[in-house]
């Protein structure tokens, strides 16, 4: 069975670079320079890591058995290095 929890954590080590975070509402978190991905459970939070956000997929109730098939086919982990970054546009929402 696939593994349906994830954890972010950011701290000062990780996989990922953190260039930008903004606070959508309330205080802004601590600013880090690294995040790092880890399926499944996480009974401590990992050597230099600041603070973390847990998260699970959900059931897939809008999809048919068809869809699910040939979009499992070509999902892409949350490692994928081939991920680049977006800046928000000027026509982006506001937050």
């Amino acid at each position: 069975m696939t593994n349906r929890i994830f954890i972010f954590v950011r701290g000062d080590r990780g996989t990922w670079r953190v260039v930008w975070a903004d606070a959508v509402t309330g205080l802004p978190l601590e600013r880090v320079p690294r995040l790092e991905v880890i399926e499944g459970k996480l009974d401590a939070l990992p050597e230099g890591g600041k603070w973390l956000f847990c998260g699970v997929t959900s059931h897939e109730r809008y999809v048919t058995r068809a869809e699910r098939g040939s979009l499992n086919a070509r999902q892409q982990g949350l490692r994928c290095l081939e991920a680049t970054l977006r800046r928000p546009r000027a026509g982006d929402r506001q937050r």
